[in-house]
């Protein structure tokens, strides 16, 4: 398996994390940082980790397409959980 795709499935469970806790605790999203900066500290993480495993070697890194998709695709996740249970969150 890829590293882009293992990324993909990483911002996925990071988007599903973090609309369950904004489920659960409501007033998470009045924090400092709003929980879409949890995402991309998510995926700072992620990348760092990934260069120092692999050392910045060419295959190891996460193409931007994959970046892209899988921001896009963690908030989708993170804004579909609170949305669904009826929890009324503003997460802007």
């Amino acid at each position: 398996m890829k590293l882009d795709h293992i990324f993909l499935g990483f911002m996925v469970l990071c988007g599903v994390v973090t609309g369950v806790v904004l489920v659960a605790a409501p007033q998470t999203a009045k924090l400092v940082l709003p929980p879409y900066f949890w995402l991309l500290i998510a995926m700072l993480a992620f990348e760092g980790f990934a260069y120092w495993r692999f050392g910045g070697a060419p295959g190891s890194l996460i193409s931007i397409e994959f970046r892209l998709i899988g921001l896009i695709a963690g908030v989708a996740v993170m804004f579909a959980i609170p949305y669904l249970a009826g929890v009324p969150v503003s997460l802007l």
